[in-house]
């Protein structure tokens, strides 16, 4: 609404002060239509006294003359008239009000009309009609007339103009108001509530506003960039889902070569068991085996069991996508499953796992099987990377960063380390510095996706 209060105020400024400037212009011209006039009557009225003064002083005398501008005088209450002699003479009362010598100085040949507005005379507009009479010195009659009734014209009239002026701004003012609260105001109280809408990420409600305007051109390109946003939007959340999707298939193609691996050693572990279940079976079913050592010889055969029932499972839960909220879970638990389920792959390797807990009651909120899979790439790693054995080391501890209290699982191997060529890209999709067939390049890349989230 301000823009609309600042264009009403702007409005009603320049028309005021243009009906200002037209009444003042106006007050001029009336102002010098009223003086011609007064001044135009005095001609006349000269014209007409003068002859017939001239007249009077011929037929009956210098007395007579005077005589009759005295009765004039009485009919016209608003103008003085009276004799004057413009050449120096003794009698006083006939001297003009305006100095001779000026009325002379601005008459030119043949002229028989002065009309001035002294300074000596303010507020009064003194006209001289000029008489020759044979045998006299040269005379005029004067007529004087105060411009206090012009004063108190002019009074009214620019009362009356500045009463009429106030009326057309107010309503000016009004009518600006309206229109500029309809065109200008609502407007842009919606197109200020759409970007507010749009900046929210709600691109579906349009701007109804229709107008053959600018306005109304900013409302139609507003809608067409909500619309082009909500696309844009829709585009952006279906490419999101469908990397979702692929980050998700690409963690469990890596889980599954991961599973992979973990089964080409569980079977050479496998096979321990199994021919302990064999030969135990074998020598119970022949009779080898004493009654009273029956039981004990089941007793292996089940414990075997149980240990190959133990290896498939984890296997199995490493292979599971699981459900994917985060939960509590034990940290040291944890890595002992993690230990468990790598420990073929690393016995084969001559590389020991070991664990080091500061807390063995540790727990933290995550995401069970992703961890694992986290844990177990980097654990395949180290043991990739120590082709002459060694250790690895699941250490877990708390630690206080930033005034927060975090969870810390730390992987430690003594293989060879990650030369500086290789840092800059041991995140990225398919890299990888292992031999053809031995590496497929997205175990890092998949730790680092599932950690970003």
């Amino acid at each position: 609404m301000r823009l609309a209060q600042k264009f009403t105020l702007a409005l009603v400024v320049i028309i005021g002060l243009g009906l200002a400037l037209r009444g003042y212009l106006d007050r001029q011209r009336a102002v010098d239509r009223h003086t011609h006039s007064v001044r135009a009557a005095q001609r006349d009225l000269g014209q007409v006294i003068g002859a017939a003064v001239q007249r009077i002083w011929l037929r009956d005398g210098w007395e007579s003359a005077l005589e009759y501008l005295d009765d004039v005088e009485q009919l016209h209450g608003d103008t003085t008239i009276r004799w004057t002699w413009l050449e120096p003479q003794d009698r006083p009362e006939f001297r003009p009000r305006v100095s001779a010598e000026r009325i002379l100085s601005l008459m030119s040949p043949g002229q028989t009309e002065v009309a001035l507005d002294p300074p000596e005379l303010p507020g009064h507009v003194v006209t001289y009609r000029i008489l020759k009479l044979p045998g006299l010195p040269l005379g005029a009659v004067e007529f004087t007339r105060a411009t206090d009734d012009q004063e108190a014209w002019i009074r009214s009239e620019t009362q009356h103009m500045v009463t009429s002026n106030l009326f057309v701004v107010l309503v000016y003012a009004l009518v600006a108001s309206i229109l500029g609260r309809r065109l200008v105001g609502r407007p842009m109280q919606q197109l200020t509530a759409m970007a507010r809408r749009v900046g929210e990420g709600q691109f579906t409600i349009p701007a109804e506003i229709r107008q053959a305007d600018e306005i109304g051109t900013l409302a139609l390109e507003m809608n067409r960039m909500s619309e082009n946003l909500q696309r844009a939007k829709e585009r952006a959340d279906t490419e999101h889902a469908l990397r979702r999707e692929s980050e998700a298939l690409l963690v469990h193609a890596d889980r599954l070569a991961s599973v992979g691996r973990l089964a080409a050693s569980l079977i050479h572990d496998i096979g321990t068991p199994l021919n302990v279940i064999h030969g135990r079976a074998t020598m119970v079913a022949e009779g080898e085996v004493a009654a009273a050592d029956i039981p004990n010889a089941c007793r292996k055969v089940a414990d075997q069991a149980d240990r190959i029932a133990k290896m498939i499972r984890g296997l199995l839960d490493f292979a599971r996508r699981g459900n994917m909220e985060r939960q509590p879970a034990s940290l040291p638990r944890l890595t002992g499953e993690v230990e468990d389920l790598v420990g073929p792959v690393a016995r084969k390797a001559k590389v020991r796992v070991v664990q080091a807990h500061e807390d063995p009651d540790l727990s933290a909120p995550l995401h069970l099987a992703s961890m694992r899979q986290v844990l177990t790439n980097l654990v395949i790693n180290g043991v990739q990377a120590m082709p002459e054995g060694g250790t690895i080391t699941l250490r877990t501890r708390a630690a206080k960063v930033d005034g927060k209290e975090w969870a810390v699982i730390e992987v430690e191997d003594q293989g060879t380390g990650i030369s500086p060529e290789a840092k800059a890209h041991i995140f990225d999709a398919f890299y990888t510095t292992k031999p053809e067939g031995e590496g497929t390049g997205l175990g890092l890349h998949v730790c680092a996706r599932i950690l970003a989230h």
